[in-house]
């Protein structure tokens, strides 16, 4: 009797139990969080101090945050908003280093800084999962890593199953041969003109590839929606047209349309599995999301249907280079040259690998045999250097590719971000009106100059130059808002994005933009009550 007793008063009551389970839960809690912060800190630390040598060479100075690049991304304006919150007296309207250091004075002023790589707020990876949430679940999602590290997984899980759902796309079977055509082969047989191609179509309406050349050649004129449209008109008359499918695929990845995009290379695998131009795009795609297992996957998909597609493994090399395996990133650039001695793409990788070690005279070696075999390199040695925020071998570049071709709008556009970035504005503004005169179709240019004015504080000029660019290219609204925004127009920010997520609903740029402007928006209307 005494026994049981003694049993009945050390029996934990209810109440115990539930603070214990509170507590356990709390605690499991507070070790995940600071696990994930001290692994944050110890991988940003190793990157620092893995930095490529050139970085520490130039008086520049870099605001950063490992692995959530916004270099032009609606993301440059979390920038402005966490520096606004130190009450320093200054406001900052984006991620430009030379105005932002004229904004804050000295001592900073005294600094001759290079591009800034701004990363701050969420990367191409994470945007997806911060949107449409709750003021709490933003909260929660800026400064919980643990809850953040569930909300991953959790969405994670979910596009799993959506991605195991079947594809409801159409496979019904014209009863006709299907020709075979590369991607690569058609693109080849677009230089009829526009005239040729309809009276082709004249004369033969039911021929598909004819419709495809016509979306190929206005692709080539940057006339978007008859591009797609033509695409379209080729899968109606022939929908088993795999490389309709794929190039189609191509014009929603390029428009920021990855889950569209995602179906139609998987549509064209469906039709002819051996088609490896869509198992390489969609390595591609995957890689450009940050899922590398998938983009290893079909890099080597493509690799098995066709062991010379060289772009594979250039796209695999890239992958491990992307993901610190170096030794693999090398065999894969080596591959390449042992087929083909003369690809200069795996000469540039293997020099950019190099490079990112500190084996620089190695990797230059390598850059001027890649210039040997294709004078192109330049243009992509200029954009290289420019990165690692070296205006002098940048500048050279660009400038060699025009003496090889004064007409190359695109190397006059390179040297207007390379000005524009170290605050030579005059230089940066003649580039870019260059670059239009060659090529008055180029959006981005337009949206460059408007970046430039903007930075400038010419207004008028700022806001004609994004509305050419969305004349020419609907998706730059984007742009155009997120000036309204910077000026203080929140509504017609508003409007420019909502005008955006009709061309595309899941736009990450622009969901993330419409999350600042509604916290924006809050605040504004909290302090006028």
């Amino acid at each position: 009797m005494h026994k049981k007793n003694k049993l009945a008063a050390t029996k934990t009551l209810a109440w115990q139990k539930i603070a214990l389970l509170f507590f356990g839960s709390f605690l499991a809690l507070l070790i995940l969080e600071t696990g994930l912060r001290l692994a944050d800190f110890t991988i940003s630390a190793v990157r620092e101090y893995r930095n490529p040598p050139p970085i520490k060479q130039y008086d520049e100075f870099r605001i950063m945050r490992l692995g959530e690049s916004s270099d032009w991304s609606p993301s440059s304006q979390l920038l402005g908003e966490a520096l606004g919150r130190y009450n320093l007296e200054i406001h900052f309207t984006g991620a430009n280093t030379p105005i932002t250091t004229k904004q804050v004075g000295p001592p900073s002023a005294g600094y001759r800084p290079g591009p800034a790589d701004t990363m701050i707020g969420a990367s191409g990876n994470e945007i997806k999962y911060y949107l449409d949430m709750s003021g709490s679940d933003a909260w929660l999602y800026r400064y919980s890593r643990a809850y953040r590290f569930g909300r991953i997984i959790y969405q994670h899980i979910l596009r799993g199953m959506r991605k195991g759902r079947v594809s409801g796309l159409s496979r019904s079977i014209s009863g006709r041969r299907v020709r075979r055509e590369s991607v690569g082969a058609m693109a080849e047989k677009t230089t009829l003109s526009e005239k040729s191609l309809k009276k082709a179509i004249e004369i033969n309406p039911d021929d598909d590839n004819a419709y495809v050349k016509l979306g190929l050649f206005y692709r080539s004129q940057a006339r978007f929606p008859q591009t797609e449209a033509s695409f379209k008109k080729a899968l109606e008359i022939n929908p088993n047209n795999d490389g309709a499918y794929v190039l189609l695929g191509i014009f929603y990845r390029f428009h920021g349309r990855f889950p569209r995009a995602e179906d139609f290379f998987k549509k064209a695998l469906e039709i002819n599995p051996e088609n490896d131009s869509a198992c390489l795009e969609l390595g591609g795609l995957y890689r450009d999301q940050g899922e590398f297992a998938q983009a290893e996957k079909f890099y080597k998909r493509a690799l098995e249907v066709n062991p010379k597609n060289d772009n594979a493994s250039l796209g695999l090399g890239v992958l491990y280079r992307d993901q610190g395996k170096l030794s693999r990133a090398e065999g894969s650039f080596r591959r390449v040259l042992e087929r083909n001695p003369k690809n200069d793409n795996a000469y540039f990788g293997l020099g950019v690998l190099y490079w990112g070690q500190g084996k620089i005279p190695q990797a230059e070696v390598l850059f001027k045999k890649a210039i040997e075999l294709n004078f192109n390199t330049y243009l992509k040695l200029g954009w290289f250097y420019r990165s690692h925020g070296d205006l002098p071998r940048a500048e050279d570049a660009f400038k060699k590719d025009l003496e090889r071709d004064p007409k190359n709008d695109s190397a006059y556009f390179g040297l207007g971000v390379l000005y524009r970035g170290h605050g030579k504005l005059p230089q940066a503004e003649d580039a870019f009106k260059k670059a239009i005169e060659l090529h008055t179709k180029n959006h981005t240019v337009y949206v460059e100059l408007g970046r430039l004015y903007h930075s400038q504080g010419k207004s008028f000029q700022a806001e004609s130059s994004f509305k050419k660019a969305v004349e020419l290219y609907p998706n730059a609204h984007i742009d155009l808002g997120k000036y309204y925004y910077d000026q203080g127009k929140l509504s017609q920010a508003e409007a420019s994005f909502k005008k955006a997520l009709e061309i595309n609903p899941k736009n990450d740029r622009v969901l993330e933009a419409m999350s600042l402007l509604r916290e924006r928006m809050a605040r504004t209307s909290k302090k006028t009550r």
